[in-house]
């Protein structure tokens, strides 16, 4: 019976070292969400106002 939850402890153990490892990677990708110019926030809000006048 020891065995049994032997192997339930290493799939515990599996899980959680890959999701580190899948956050540690993320994390070090430096990702950042993308700055809008100001030609493109112009765009956005001329667009805006276009919808709320349909």
């Amino acid at each position: 019976m020891h065995h049994g939850m032997y192997c339930s402890d290493n799939k515990w153990f599996a899980r959680v070292a890959a999701i580190q490892i899948i956050i540690d990677t993320l994390e070090n990708m430096g990702l950042k969400y993308p700055q809008m110019g100001k030609k493109e926030k112009t765009e956005l809000e001329e667009a805006k106002k276009t919808l709320e006048r349909e």
